[in-house]
């Protein structure tokens, strides 16, 4: 908080103008700034998720309400990018029994991912009642995971070094996607994805 604070001071002109290379470099800082308070507030999750002390506060929700919603919250960030989100399915009622709050990380935390991973085209989101759950699914025309790394995703601290580490060039730990796998299964649910390999996009489903 600190760090962030004096930052933040910087690039608001609250020490003097800066020129454009050291507002740049300002950005980087201040990016590199949030990607570790998110690591530590995951490493804290899962602390807090294997010593038990996370609670869920399961209810009967409508998940295509809840889904619209956080689609709708994401539009911004897709145009900024130049590519598509969008719910591919009818409008129904997905009811189910799970914690609104949960939901929200869990497909922000998903989306986010194909973000980072999605140059041109987009995101499709479809839901439908399976089998008495309600299943997501987030198919992107993205960078695709390699066969032989796809073992390795919801795994704790696993990086993938090879296509969806590379491609994307970005940093990353695994946490998040081991997050919500945690997610999914408290709540009585499942998770996984499919890809062809690199280059055919993804797609990662929960239940």
């Amino acid at each position: 908080t600190i760090i962030k604070g004096y930052l933040w001071l910087l690039q608001n002109g609250k020490e003097g103008k800066l020129n454009k290379k050291q507002e740049n470099t300002l950005d980087v800082a201040m990016e590199n700034a949030d990607r570790m308070t998110n690591l530590v507030n995951d490493m804290l999750n899962i602390s807090r998720m294997e010593r038990g002390k996370i609670d869920f506060n399961i209810e009967k929700i409508n998940i295509y309400e809840e889904v619209s919603k956080i689609v709708e919250n994401l539009q911004i960030k897709a145009k900024e990018l130049g590519i598509f989100l969008k719910i591919t399915s009818k409008k129904e009622n997905n009811f189910a029994f799970a914690d609104k709050n949960k939901l929200n990380e869990m497909l922000t935390n998903l989306i986010g991912n194909s973000f980072k991973f999605t140059k041109k085209g987009g995101i499709s989101i479809n839901l439908k009642n399976e089998d008495g759950y309600v299943k997501i699914s987030i198919t992107d025309t993205g960078a695709g995971v390699a066969l032989e790394d796809q073992e390795k995703l919801f795994k704790k601290f696993e990086r993938l070094d090879s296509s969806y580490q590379t491609v994307a060039e970005t940093g990353g730990t695994g946490l998040g996607l081991y997050i919500t796998k945690q997610y999914a299964e408290k709540m009585g649910g499942d998770i996984g994805m499919t890809s062809e390999g690199v280059g055919s996009g993804s797609t990662f489903w929960f239940t």
